[in-house]
C-alpha cells in the first residue's frame, strides 16, 4: 500500500514538473477567429492639406466627407475601391452680420444637406440654416427656433433634425417647427425613428416620432462596457465595445465584429459607421504617418479565415506601441495569431509580477514575455525558461548583430546568451562638472567617498537616502553578492556613507507655487554647487538637455556609478522582449520578434527611450531634429518646432556631438534589470541600521546570511 502512494507521489510529481516546462502555445493550437473583417484603406489625406474630414457621413453603403473651402463647400463620395468623386456647392451669404461656417452635414435621398451657421448681428448667438444642395432653394432654410448649439444633424426624407445634448428640435423643410423634446440625459445618436442616449454609464435606446416628438420603447443595454450606440441605414440597432460590436435584437446581444480578431486598434477609431451587418467604415487618424484616413470593413466568412497558430504574449505594463505591433503582426501574418495576456488589467498594478510568475510556476508560459524591471527576470533566466536569440540573429537574412548600436548586444549578453531582445533603452549613469572630477574615466567606490569627504560642506545627489542607497547597491550588485556582506566589504562602505545622508529630500514643498520654487532652487544648487552630481535616468534628448541645462554652461562628465570596476553607466530595456525556451512555435515567436525592429514605431517624442537598433536610432534622431530644445526656469528642458518665447529661457542647441555621447554611453554601458527581491532583503536591514537600532556589525552579519539564501535560492 506504501508503495502504490509512493508510486502516485511520484507520477503526481512528474506531472506538476512536466507542466512546469510547457508553454501556453502549442503546436495543435489553431484558434478558430470568428466575426473577422477586412480592413481596407479607401481614402488618406495629408494632415497640412485643406481637407478637413471632420464631417463624416455614410449613405447606402458609401461614405461621404464634407469640408469648407472659403465660400465653397466640397462634398466627397468614396468607394471601398477608394474611387472618390468630388462635388462643389456655393455657400450663399445669409447676412451681412457675419461669415458663414460649415456645422454638419447628412445625405436626403443622396442629396447632401447642408447645416450651415451665421452669428447674429450681436455674435451673441448663432442663426443655423439648412441647405439642400442641388434644389432651387439656394437662400437656404433658417431654423429660427433653435437656440442652442447644435451638437447632432440629421436630414431625413421628411423633416431636419438638430439637436443639443439634451434637447431635440425638429424643423419641415420650410423651415417650421414641428416638435420639440428633451432628453433624460446626454444624447449620442439620432436618426428620424431612433435615438440613444447615456445617462451616467448606462446607454439606452428609444423608438422617436418626429413629426410628433415623442419618445418609447426606451430600453437600457444590457452590456458592459458599451463606447457609443449606432444605427444602420435598416433601422438595426448596435453597441460597441472595446472588443467587440454587438447587433441588438429585442433582448439578444449577437456578435458582428471582433475587433481583436480583425486586428483592429479600438482605440485609432474616431467615428464608426454601421452600413450593415456585413460592412462598416471608419475615421482614423493615423499619427505615424500624420493623416487622416478612411478605412472599410467586410466580413471575412467564418470558413474563409484561415487557420492560424496561436502564440501568447504575457504583458505586465501594456503599451501602445506593442500592442500596435501585435495587431499589424496578426493582420498581415498568415500563419500565426499572437492573443495577449495582460497581467495588468488596471494601469500600474503592483500585483502583475506576482499573477505572471504564479502562471509560469503553474507551466502556463507565454511564448513571447515582456520583460520589466518589476518582473523576477534573473530567477526566471537561473531557471532556463529564455531562449538564447543570437542564433536566431545569427542565422537570420534580414538582420544581423551589425544592425544593433554598438555595444546593445554585448551589455544585453549574460554567460554568452542573449535571452532578452531591447526595443528601446534607457540610459542611467552619473553626471557633475567635468572640472571637479578632473577627467578620470570612473571611479571606484573608494574614489566616490574620497571625493565626498573633499567636499563635506556639500550634497553629493539631490536624492535622499533611501535612494542612494538603493542605486549604489544596484549598481555593486555582483560585487556585495561575492561578499555576502562580510566586515570591511563594500556593503559596509555603503552603509555608513548612507547613514550620513538625510533620510528627507534637500527641499520639500507640496502645493504648486511652492514646486517651482524648489525646481529654481534644485537647479541653482547644480550650478553654485551645492548638490555635485546628478544621478540621471536619459530617457530622451529633451532628458540630455534637461541635465547639460542644469549644470548651467560649464562643461559637464558622464562619470557613471562609482564600482569596483570603476565608473559604470547602465541601459535599462523599456521596451523589451523574450522567448520562452518552452515555446512550441519558436520560428512564429521569432518571426514577431524580428517585425517588430520596425523602425515605423520610433519616433521622437511618441517612444519611451532610445531605439536599439541603428536605424531606429537614426530615424530617432532625424525626428529630433525638427525641434529646437529650451531650458526654462524651472528646469524643465522644452522641446517644441516653434520660438519658445518664455522669459528667462534660454535654447540649448542639439550638436552632432551630443548625438555621439549618447552612441558612446550606450557602447559602454551594461543592460541592468533591477532585482526587486535583493533590493528588498538589503533595505529590510539597513533601515533598520540607519534608525540606530542595530549596529553596523549585526547588520552586515544578518544581511550577509540573507543574501546567502537569496543566492541559494537563485542557483
Amino acid at each position: 500500500m506504501v508503495s502504490k502512494r509512493i508510486l502516485c507521489a511520484v507520477l503526481l510529481l512528474l506531472i506538476v514538473v512536466s507542466g512546469v516546462v510547457s508553454s501556453c502555445g502549442s503546436a495543435d493550437d489553431k484558434p478558430v477567429l470568428t466575426n473577422v473583417f477586412k480592413a481596407t484603406l479607401a481614402e488618406s489625406y495629408d494632415t497640412d492639406s485643406s481637407v478637413s474630414i471632420e464631417y463624416i457621413r455614410c449613405y447606402n453603403g458609401k461614405v461621404f466627407t464634407a469640408h469648407q473651402n472659403g465660400g465653397d463647400v466640397i462634398v466627397r463620395s468614396i468607394s471601398d475601391d477608394g474611387v472618390s468623386e468630388e462635388s462643389t456647392y456655393k455657400v450663399p451669404r445669409f447676412s451681412e452680420n457675419g461669415d458663414v461656417y460649415l456645422q454638419n452635414f447628412d445625405l436626403r435621398d443622396g442629396k447632401p444637406v447642408l447645416l450651415l451657421s451665421v452669428p447674429d448681428e450681436n455674435a451673441l448667438r448663432l442663426n443655423y440654416y439648412a441647405l439642400e444642395c442641388g434644389e432651387d432653394n439656394e437662400e437656404g432654410i433658417l431654423l429660427p427656433e433653435f437656440n442652442q448649439t447644435a451638437e447632432l444633424f440629421a436630414a431625413g426624407s421628411e423633416y431636419i433634425i438638430l439637436a443639443s445634448t439634451d434637447n431635440i428640435s425638429v424643423f419641415s423643410y420650410d423651415g417650421v417647427l414641428v416638435s420639440e423634446c428633451d432628453i433624460d440625459g446626454e444624447l449620442t445618436a439620432m436618426t428620424e425613428n431612433n435615438l440613444a442616449y447615456r445617462n451616467g454609464n448606462k446607454y439606452y435606446i428609444s423608438s422617436f416620432d418626429a413629426g410628433s416628438g415623442t419618445i418609447s420603447d426606451t430600453a437600457e443595454v444590457k452590456l458592459d462596457g458599451v463606447r457609443n450606440i449606432y444605427f444602420d441605414e435598416n433601422g438595426n440597432h448596435y453597441a460597441d465595445t472595446k472588443d467587440l460590436l454587438y447587433i441588438i435584437e429585442g433582448n439578444e446581444y449577437k456578435e458582428v465584429i471582433s475587433w481583436k480578431n480583425s486586428a483592429i486598434d479600438h482605440s485609432l477609431i474616431s467615428q464608426l459607421f454601421v452600413i450593415d451587418r456585413d460592412n462598416a467604415a471608419y475615421y482614423r487618424r493615423n499619427t505615424v504617418i500624420n493623416k487622416d484616413q478612411i478605412i472599410y470593413l467586410t466580413r471575412v466568412p467564418d470558413d474563409a479565415v484561415a487557420e492560424k497558430t496561436m502564440l501568447t504574449l504575457g504583458v505586465t505594463q501594456n503599451t501602445g506601441v506593442l500592442n500596435d505591433a501585435v495587431l499589424e503582426f496578426n493582420q498581415n501574418n498568415g500563419i500565426y495569431h499572437i492573443e495577449i495576456i495582460d497581467y495588468s488589467p488596471k494601469k500600474s498594478d503592483p500585483q502583475a509580477p506576482e499573477r505572471l510568475g504564479l502562471d509560469i510556476a503553474a507551466g502556463n508560459i507565454p511564448d513571447i514575455i515582456q520583460i520589466t524591471e518589476n518582473i523576477d527576470y534573473n530567477s526566471f533566466y537561473r531557471k532556463n525558461l529564455f531562449e538564447d536569440l543570437l542564433p536566431y540573429i545569427d542565422n537570420d537574412t534580414t538582420i544581423s548583430r551589425d544592425d544593433f548600436l554598438d555595444g546593445v548586444v554585448d551589455g544585453a549578453k549574460q554567460d554568452g546568451k542573449l535571452c532578452i531582445l531591447p526595443y528601446t533603452i534607457v540610459i542611467n549613469t552619473v553626471v557633475t562638472k567635468e572640472k571637479l572630477v578632473d577627467g578620470p574615466d570612473g571611479w571606484t567606490i573608494d574614489d566616490f567617498l574620497d571625493f565626498a569627504d573633499s567636499h563635506a560642506s556639500a550634497l553629493m545627489t539631490f536624492n535622499n537616502r533611501l535612494e542612494d542607497f538603493d542605486a549604489l547597491c544596484a549598481a555593486n550588485k555582483s560585487t556585495i553578492c561575492e561578499e555576502y556582506g562580510k566586515s570591511g566589504g563594500l556593503l559596509e562602505k555603503i552603509l555608513e556613507y548612507s547613514k550620513k545622508i538625510s533620510a528627507d529630500y534637500p527641499i520639500s514643498y507640496m502645493d504648486d507655487d511652492e514646486l517651482q520654487e524648489y525646481d529654481s532652487d534644485r537647479y541653482r544648487m547644480y550650478r553654485d554647487e551645492s548638490v555635485l552630481t546628478w544621478t540621471s535616468s536619459i530617457r530622451t534628448f529633451n532628458d540630455y538637455t534637461t541635465v547639460k541645462g542644469a549644470f548651467g554652461d560649464e562643461p559637464i562628465s558622464f562619470i557613471g556609478y562609482p564600482t569596483e570596476s570603476r565608473g559604470k553607466t547602465f541601459i535599462v530595456p523599456q521596451l523589451a522582449l523574450a522567448m520562452s525556451s518552452k515555446s512550441d512555435n519558436k520560428d512564429g515567436v521569432w518571426e514577431f520578434l524580428r517585425m517588430t525592429f520596425d523602425d515605423t514605431f520610433y519616433q521622437y517624442g511618441k517612444t519611451y527611450g532610445f531605439p536599439t537598433t541603428e536605424a531606429g536610432f537614426k530615424k530617432f534622431v532625424e525626428s529630433a531634429r525638427k525641434y529646437r530644445f529650451y531650458f526654462n526656469p524651472r528646469g524643465t528642458a522644452v522641446a517644441s518646432e516653434y520660438a519658445y518665447d518664455e522669459p528667462g529661457s534660454y535654447e540649448i542647441p542639439l550638436e552632432d556631438s551630443d548625438i555621439q555621447i549618447i552612441r558612446e554611453l550606450i557602447s559602454g554601458a551594461e543592460m541592468y534589470i533591477a532585482d526587486l527581491k535583493y533590493i528588498s532583503l538589503i533595505n529590510e536591514d539597513a533601515a533598520v541600521y540607519f534608525e540606530g537600532k542595530k549596529s553596523l556589525e549585526e547588520t552586515l552579519n544578518v544581511i550577509g546570511d540573507r543574501l546567502e539564501t537569496y543566492i541559494n535560492e537563485q542557483t
